[in-house]
């Protein structure tokens, strides 16, 4: 499918996320026709992932997480291949770009290990980074509704 039919995935498990932009940005439209253009993609293992999860096994979710949008936006915005690459050198779990943009997302398992990602990040300049944690309790209002990651202070 295309994304016209949805379901609740399970819980992630306990982890600790950055997620970092470099600045930059890529056009929807220009990075769909892309991929269109390609006709490539890994096989859709949806199933595995979902596994994955309810198993809390992040390395195996590191395994079947796939973006198809990384064949055709990283190879044309560098900035974002180097904050993959960069993350992927952290000690993260796994580490994906986020959507059809240039926003990357690394899972860590463990808070230090993420911590110190996140300040050497900062400290290379990358312009907006930000590390937080999956929400982990359940939708208790409309307001919570809306709000799925908790963002970790300093």
């Amino acid at each position: 499918g295309i994304g016209e039919r949805m379901s609740p995935a399970p819980q992630l498990p306990p982890c600790f996320l950055i997620i970092a932009k470099d600045g930059s940005g890529a056009s929807t439209k220009e990075a769909y026709a892309a991929l269109d253009a390609i006709k490539r993609g890994r096989p859709h293992r949806a199933d595995a992932l979902i596994a994955a999860m309810q198993e809390n096994n992040l390395q195996e979710m590191g395994r079947w997480i796939y973006n198809a949008f990384e064949e055709v936006v990283l190879p044309i915005r560098p900035k974002a291949a180097a904050l993959k690459a960069y993350l992927l050198k952290q000690d993260c779990v796994f580490a994906q770009m986020s959507g059809s943009g240039t926003a990357v997302f690394a899972v860590f398992d463990q808070y230090e290990t993420a911590r110190r990602a996140l300040n050497r990040l900062q400290a290379k300049g990358c312009p907006e980074a930000v590390l937080c944690r999956p929400f982990s309790g359940d939708i208790l209002s409309e307001e919570a509704e809306t709000e799925h990651i908790e963002i970790i202070g300093e």
